[in-house]
């Protein structure tokens, strides 16, 4: 683990204050949302809600879990899924307690598989540090019943495990891939390792999948057209390069990781602390596209998919915390950035053309205006039809905004 103070204040868990036990029981459309592009989405019915993530399943339903911190009872961490007429099922309850490790860039995430199962994680403080954590989930199965809680890692000691995530499995289940801190407590670096839920909600054996990587940049995980999966991170030289990592996961036998890496576009950036930014990823037009940020040569968004690469942006106040995801065929992404002293949201979206070259299908403009802060966590993207839904959290006061989202 890197000691460098400022890595520490980055990471730093969010204040808690009371909330209401229902907390937000539901999500709404707004009346403007029937408007088209633009407007509302999900006005939010509590004041207290943070940090939410989206999935989407294969009928391309979404779903979104969030956090509504606080309260006598701790806690809690809700789940929902969009209607087609927009609103929202009534929020059920994934799990709620106290002692948890409540954060802007490690929070909980969940994947939905193709029978209807949902895996939902949250993150539980052990004692020892601050940074001190495991990952615990829990599935609900096809009926709509929630299991028992358990752990992802079978390390259980007092060091730093997160940054999840999850992609269902075709024949059913989920691949889980997580950050794991179990040898920093002898001075080793940060792991990356990954298994296999299955369908039933056992576990596969754990593989370890990079034996140094970034200590607090978010994983993700994308199928690819042959059933493998593509995992992307933050990896991390001993020169303290921070380039991205690409890793081929396929599932062996009785549900075994096997993997292979790829050669990817160095990005070269030498950095003496984790840069808390994570790469996002999704699978566009029969491949998987990955979006990640990097300060080197100058701060930039980058977006690769098979062989071809493209600079989504590239200006000095891109912030990166980006997010994309497949609207038809064009691929939306977004990130944040400060242009003249105000600090916002952007979308921009991307096509493939007839060579299956990128190329930007609209403009690049602002979501929203935001403060900036940490406690505004990630903005995540999901398609809603032939539109983009854009979610984030609003810092002051703490709750959930929403937009729906169009190209040119």
């Amino acid at each position: 683990m890197i000691a460098s103070a400022w890595i520490w204040v980055a990471l730093a868990t969010v204040q808690q204050e009371p909330v209401p036990r229902d907390g937000l029981s539901r999500l709404r459309p707004s009346a403007a949302a029937q408007q088209g592009a633009g407007t509302e989405a999900l006005p939010p019915s509590a004041e207290r809600a943070i940090y939410p993530w989206l999935a989407t399943d294969a009928q391309g339903r979404v779903s979104a879990n969030w956090l509504v911190p606080g309260g006598e009872d701790g806690n809690a961490l809700l789940w929902a899924r969009r209607l087609p007429d927009g609103s929202w099922t009534e929020a059920e309850e994934v799990a709620r307690g106290q002692n948890w490790f409540v954060n802007w860039a490690d929070h909980p995430v969940h994947a939905v598989d193709a029978a209807g199962r949902v895996l939902a994680t949250w993150l539980q403080k052990v004692p020892g540090s601050t940074y001190s954590y495991h990952v615990h989930l829990r599935l609900r199965d096809a009926e709509g019943v929630w299991g028992e809680a358990h752990r992802l890692h079978e390390d259980d000691s007092p060091t730093e495990h997160g940054f999840v995530s999850i992609a269902p499995v075709a024949g059913g289940g989920f691949v889980a891939a997580w950050l794991d801190g179990r040898a920093t407590g002898s001075k080793e670096p940060m792991q990356l390792r990954a298994r296999r839920i299955l369908a039933d909600g056992s576990f596969g054996p754990e593989l370890l999948v990079d034996p140094r990587v970034c200590d607090c940049c978010a994983t993700t995980l994308v199928a690819d057209a042959d059933g493998s999966f593509w995992l992307a991170y933050r990896d991390r030289s001993e020169e303290e390069v921070r380039d991205l990592g690409l890793v081929r996961l396929q599932l062996g036998e009785e549900g075994r990781l096997l993997h292979n890496s790829r050669d990817f576009p160095a990005d070269a950036w030498v950095m003496p602390g984790c840069p808390v930014n994570g790469p996002a990823s999704a699978r566009w037009q029969g491949k998987a596209a990955v979006v990640w940020f990097t300060a080197h040569p100058d701060p930039r968004i980058r977006l690769a998919r098979g062989d071809a690469v493209s600079v989504v942006r590239s200006e000095a106040g891109v912030l990166g915390r980006v997010s994309c995801a497949v609207i038809g065929d064009q691929l939306a992404v977004s990130w944040l950035e400060t242009r003249r002293g105000r600090t916002s949201w952007w979308i921009q979206f991307f096509r493939l053309d007839e060579q299956e070259r990128i190329r930007p299908a609209s403009t690049a403009r602002p979501i929203a205006q935001v403060l900036g802060t940490r406690a505004e966590g990630f903005l995540r993207l999901a398609a809603a039809g032939e539109q983009a839904l854009a979610v984030w959290t609003e810092a002051k006061p703490q709750r959930l905004r929403a937009r729906l989202l169009q190209g040119d």
